[in-house]
């Protein structure tokens, strides 16, 4: 019995000492060159071999397929990484490269890889056509791409300048023009989609001119099968890094931040002796709000919310035996006031312009509290009350919307709300908590919740706030629901 386990743990450690054997016999002085070129089929060997023991059973014949098999997508990735680092350097084009690990691959090895051409100027503002320059630079880009039989979706975005909608379409033609031209270049069609997000995953600031301009960008994603893409893209919808950035302008903040400073202020015509010892929110009562929640002024700190949710997730990086590992990073926050709902467009097939119906490969696996659940607090003696909260486990992506329900002055006896709406919703992972983020539109008596619902034990939110709108700027007023359990 010993000897067999010892069997199975020791064969894939055998093939991966092999592979590392490479470096070795190469002399300390050439070891990180060696791994530089060959560490994706290392990597892949070991990831194959690894995997291959505990699918297999211990069968060497099965293992050794599974180390060849990852030793042969280990190998296309490096190759390809090479190719567009000549490109880059040749062409002197901007490319920001990373492997990709999507959450339906059972491997620890990488099945995609990732490239964003960020070069300012591309596209004419408002235009979907290329500059003469820079379709140029795309054909060449495509004829990287054109001998491999993989899946490539090409994604567009924006800056956060004009409207959601008008973005999400400009991104979407600009994706489209992109796809056709791999085509031209010989990529098959039945392998290219395209797909539009609009100003909805911004990797720079929007506030500032020069950082919009790193928005303006076009992604290139070749990954290993149709489920993977569809995987990609529901995992991205929910990656902490996109939230890290407003997008709002430096206008629409400066309307924002106004707002709050004056929000802030005394209100002039109440004349309060300075010996009274009156809480300052006393003096900045506000007027003309639908639902009195008690709160104060907002303002732009979100660090109870940051301490919860935790940094955010960092996937897909380059795996590295020799480097040091990248850490879970911090990231900056801003309250859901200061943003708004994030549209992205469908993945669409350049063969016939169809969208990839990503609920064949949508897991129905929810979050635990996350099935359609109730949660409830009540706030200055209102009960706010949310129903049918779904976040799939997996990708961390919000299913429908939710109901939201306001009963002002509520004793335990009201059977109807007095407010509500469905909620438009955002989710972002961090490493301790998932950030849910709703908005509402119309008349309501909020404007927005930032909610922090934990992984585990799902029974109480970790943080949250409520954010409603006055005739003097937006307040806020701390919000922790728990969740009703049903008793069976």
């Amino acid at each position: 019995m010993y000897s067999d386990k010892k069997k199975f743990i020791t064969t894939p450690l055998q093939v991966g000492a092999t592979c590392v054997l490479l470096m070795i016999t190469n002399g300390c002085a050439t070891m990180q060159d060696t791994w530089d070129k060959h560490g994706g089929k290392i990597v892949g060997a070991v990831a194959g071999a690894a995997v291959g023991a505990i699918a297999c059973k211990g069968d060497k014949d099965c293992i050794a397929k599974g180390a060849v098999a990852g030793f042969a997508l280990g190998w296309l990735w490096d190759r390809r990484q090479r190719q567009l680092e000549e490109l880059a350097r040749k062409e002197n084009l901007a490319l920001d490269v990373n492997r990709v690990k999507t959450y339906n691959n059972s491997t620890s090895s990488n099945n995609g890889l990732e490239v964003a051409v960020k070069n300012d100027g591309m596209f004419q503002s408002g235009s979907y056509v290329l500059t003469v320059e820079a379709e140029r630079k795309f054909r060449l880009l495509a004829q990287i791409y054109r001998e491999d039989t993989k899946k490539i979706l090409i994604m567009g975005h924006t800056d956060a300048v004009g409207s959601e909608q008008f973005n999400q379409r400009l991104s979407e033609k600009r994706a489209r023009y992109v796809a056709n031209l791999f085509a031209e270049e010989g990529v098959s069609r039945q392998n290219i989609f395209y797909q539009g997000s609009g100003e909805s995953q911004p990797v720079a600031s929007n506030a500032y001119p020069e950082s919009r301009a790193k928005n303006r960008r076009v992604e290139v994603l070749e990954v290993d099968s149709e489920a993977s893409l569809a995987a990609y893209s529901l995992g991205r919808k929910s990656d902490s890094k996109y939230l890290v950035h407003s997008t709002k302008t430096d206008r629409e903040l400066a309307v924002i931040n106004k707002r709050q400073d004056d929000a802030k202020k005394p209100d002039s015509s109440e004349s309060v002796p300075a010996t009274q010892n009156i809480e300052r929110r006393e003096l900045l009562k506000p007027k003309h709000m639908l639902v009195d929640f008690g709160g104060v002024p907002a303002g732009p700190d979100t660090e109870a919310l940051l301490a919860k949710a935790g940094g955010k997730k960092v996937e897909g990086i380059n795996f590295s035996l020799i480097r040091k590992a990248h850490a879970n990073e911090p990231f900056n926050l801003s309250p859901c006031y200061m943003d708004a709902p994030r549209i992205t467009g469908v993945i669409k097939s350049l063969s016939d312009d169809r969208e990839l119906d990503l609920s064949q490969y949508t897991l129905t696996d929810y979050m635990p509290g996350m099935s359609g659940t109730v949660w409830l607090d009540q706030v200055n003696d209102h009960l706010v009350a949310m129903k049918n909260i779904r976040v799939l486990r997996n990708s961390g992506t919000p299913v429908g919307n939710p109901n939201v329900m306001v009963y002002t002055n509520y004793d335990g006896n009201k059977g109807k709300a007095d407010f509500e709406k469905r909620a438009v919703v955002d989710t972002y992972r961090g490493t301790k908590g998932l950030l849910y983020r709703a908005y509402f539109s119309g008349k309501f008596p909020l404007k927005c919740m930032d909610i922090v619902l934990p992984y585990k034990k799902p029974f109480e939110a970790m943080a949250g706030a409520l954010y409603y709108e006055t005739s003097i700027g937006i307040y806020t007023k701390d919000y922790k629901p728990r969740q009703i359990i049903k008793r069976r």
